[in-house]
């Protein structure tokens, strides 16, 4: 039981801190900003079961009944998490509002499922790793300008399991185009055939006068973004819940633990991808 609750603990920090609410101001968000709701009830519901590949219908499945089953489940849920965004040394810090926000601020649940199949793709060995890292600059800075790609398959076919399988099939593409060195246009061409309803511009017909919360939220965003701190290894942006600071001189060459000798690092950067 003790297990099942310092498990559930780390999990819900993970997923819903730091906590913020109405205009975004501050870049560093949560994964998923809202923690009662029907639709992140339901979101946390289809994260346990695509991180353990639970089938749809689960009245098929047996009780619990000592709880192992429960623990390994919320281990498989954890280690995702873990790797998308926290302080474990496996974390490659992706960023929630690169990754899985709109350019308004507000989360998008497919976008996180999406990424347990990716990661499942990235992490096969230590060159995919590599690979992704390599490409990663270009990849973050494709999402940020294309934001509305995932929110308009996500409005398309709907949020959570039913459009998850296309978020996921448009980071593939970018990813394997980037690292077979497409470029930007070539890549794009490529989404618009494959889903005739997204247009290569994000225009938006605004009439008020008036800023509403999702315009405020997205001009700090957009003023914001493009100067936040880069992992030094990977130029990744960087989340407060996934800072490492590394030794630019390794400490057993020498170096020292002054401000010039100091760098700011994804947790993966720092312990495995630069050794």
């Amino acid at each position: 039981m003790q297990d099942i609750e310092l498990t559930a603990k780390e999990i819900h920090g993970l997923i819903f801190l730091p906590k913020v609410s109405g205009v975004i101001r501050t870049l560093d968000l949560p994964l998923v900003k809202k923690h009662n709701s029907p639709q992140t009830n339901s979101f946390i519901f289809d994260l346990v079961k695509k991180c353990n590949n639970v089938p749809a219908n689960t009245t098929k499945m047996d009780d619990d009944f000592d709880g192992k089953l429960t623990v390994q489940y919320l281990k498989n849920v954890l280690k995702f998490l873990r790797r998308v965004n926290s302080s474990h040394p496996s974390s490659l810090g992706l960023h929630p509002l690169v990754y899985f926000y709109n350019k308004r601020g507000n989360h998008i649940y497919s976008a996180i499922l999406a990424w347990i199949d990716v990661i499942k793709n990235i992490e096969k060995s230590q060159k995919t790793l590599a690979s992704f890292l390599f490409i990663r600059p270009d990849f973050e800075k494709f999402l940020i300008k294309y934001k509305h790609f995932i929110s308009g398959v996500n409005a398309k076919y709907g949020s959570g399991t039913k459009s998850y399988k296309h978020v996921y099939k448009i980071n593939s593409l970018i990813i394997n185009q980037l690292q077979k060195k497409e470029s930007e246009a070539y890549i794009v061409e490529m989404i618009l055939s494959e889903y005739g309803f997204l247009t290569e511009l994000d225009e938006v017909n605004i009439i008020s006068s008036k800023f509403s919360t999702d315009v405020k939220s997205q001009i700090y965003i957009q003023e914001s973004l493009p100067n936040s701190s880069n992992c030094s290894y990977c130029r990744g942006v960087i989340h407060q819940n996934s800072i490492s600071f590394d030794h630019v001189i390794r400490k057993q060459d020498g170096g020292k633990g002054s401000v010039t000798n100091g760098a700011l690092m994804h947790p993966y950067c720092n312990t495995s991808a630069k050794n």
